[in-house]
């Protein structure tokens, strides 16, 4: 099986519905609405996908976590024009290590990215995320400090919230843009110590996406964002 047509347009792909299959392609119907289970496509071929409109944030999400999970071959991930929101769940790239970057359109509204396993020293997940519009809000997650912040010191990154923590390598966007500003306050993941890494390898790490409290059972070393102006 390497190409599948959905004509559905409210179809729900199931949990692992297609988990380490030879899968290459997905054709979903123009206009779709339906669901994508957590792991549906986990492990298969899939070299390109068209995420689909109005993905939303919490229980109703188009995309579920770990979609994407151990996807090897993917390349390209488009997104729809005219979103007021793109949800990109916990883990849902994890281990696609083709996928170097992921572009979002002008008109977006606000880009969640959830926690992936990254660091300047794991890169197997994306590693730059494109930000084209100027008033695109982007957001990754609080971080609550139990490990080592870059050298400039913890304070300059800390808010009331927690630490500003996006788990990518390096954010592109127009000068003056929210994005950037969002950059020059985040941290990411620099350094992974050996043996997280073979964790994550696996598959198997305990690091929990959902508030990333438990990332310094790890002894992460957190540094300053990259940023490139667009």
């Amino acid at each position: 099986m390497k190409s599948v047509r959905v004509k559905n347009k409210k179809a729900v792909l199931g949990m692992c519905a297609f988990v380490d299959s030879t899968l290459r392609e997905i054709r979903l119907p123009k206009g779709y609405s339906g669901r994508v289970k957590s792991d549906c496509f986990r492990g298969t071929k899939i070299e390109r996908f068209v995420w689909p409109r109005g993905a939303a944030y919490g229980k109703r999400e188009r995309v579920e976590h770990s979609a994407f999970e151990n996807c090897r071959s993917l390349k390209k991930v488009v997104f729809p024009k005219g979103q007021d929101l793109i949800y990109i769940p916990e883990q849902a790239f994890e281990r696609c290590e083709l996928l170097k970057e992921l572009d979002f359109p002008a008109d977006t509204g606000k880009v969640i990215y959830d926690g992936v396993n990254y660091a300047d020293n794991y890169q197997k997940t994306v590693r730059t995320l494109i930000i084209r519009g100027a008033n695109t809000e982007l957001k990754g997650r609080m971080f609550y400090g139990w490990d080592s912040i870059a050298e400039e010191g913890e304070e300059k990154y800390k808010t009331e919230d927690g630490y500003p923590l996006i788990t990518v390598g390096k954010i592109v966007a127009p000068a003056g843009s929210r994005a950037i500003e969002f950059a020059k306050s985040a941290i990411k993941p620099g350094k992974y110590p050996p043996y997280f890494m073979k964790e994550a390898d696996r598959g198997d790490s305990s690091y929990d996406y959902g508030t990333l409290d438990a990332s310094h059972i790890y002894s992460v070393l957190y540094v300053p964002m990259e940023y490139e102006i667009l």
